[in-house]
């Protein structure tokens, strides 16, 4: 992955790549991303010679060229949903939160369903005690708090049994784009919620 490796050797760097991902940034989330520069740059890549990556194939795609690809376009998502469920569908492109090509039309009391960068202002509390706060941090789990793209915010009131379930869709769409959406769900005790998720790539 040329552009992470090249990044991560400085904060600088780092900077110049978040810069290029962001859709809006509020002070709690400028500062939970420069937590995790500030560990990305303490740490080496992962290799095969590391005890956690020795059985893990990664040099055929660390070595890439990945960059972010953000797109309006159009897709056809027909043939990615479950037949006969009814269900919320999210749909990611390239790592960025699409509502144009979501359903969020199931609502019920109790349950939020929205934008993460648009949920940052509306729901500060959550984010502030929430986000990146129980991480294990490894070098993927830091360089996605670090630079995450856009995505969904999801809470269940406490008591509350969600009846319809969430069906999630990534799309890798164009050559060597970069992907890595960041979400939050919360899930009030004593409550339930049905996630599915779906990884799917269209030319």
């Amino acid at each position: 992955m040329e552009i992470i490796e090249k990044e991560r050797k400085s904060a600088t760097g780092w900077e110049s790549l978040k810069t290029q991902l962001v859709d809006y940034d509020s002070e709690v989330l400028m500062h939970r991303r420069d937590v995790s520069i500030n560990r990305l740059n303490r740490r080496n890549s992962p290799v095969p010679n590391q005890e956690e990556w020795k059985y893990s194939k990664i040099a055929r795609w660390i070595k890439k060229n990945y960059t972010p690809q953000r797109t309006n376009e159009k897709l056809d998502l027909a043939e990615f949903h479950i037949p006969d469920l009814e269900a919320n569908v999210l749909v990611f492109v390239n790592g960025y939160f699409r509502m144009d090509l979501s359903d969020v039309s199931h609502h019920q009391n109790g349950v939020v369903v929205q934008n993460l960068t648009e949920a940052i202002d509306l729901f500060s509390d959550d984010f502030e005690k929430h986000l990146n706060q129980n991480l294990d941090h490894t070098y993927f789990s830091d360089l996605n708090a670090a630079i995450h793209q856009n995505g969904v915010f999801i809470k269940v009131d406490s008591n509350t049994v969600v009846e319809h379930p969430i069906h999630m869709i990534y799309i890798q769409h164009g050559k060597s784009a970069l992907s890595n959406p960041r979400n939050l769900v919360l899930i009030g005790d004593n409550a339930r919620l049905d996630v599915m998720e779906s990884q799917v790539e269209v030319a």
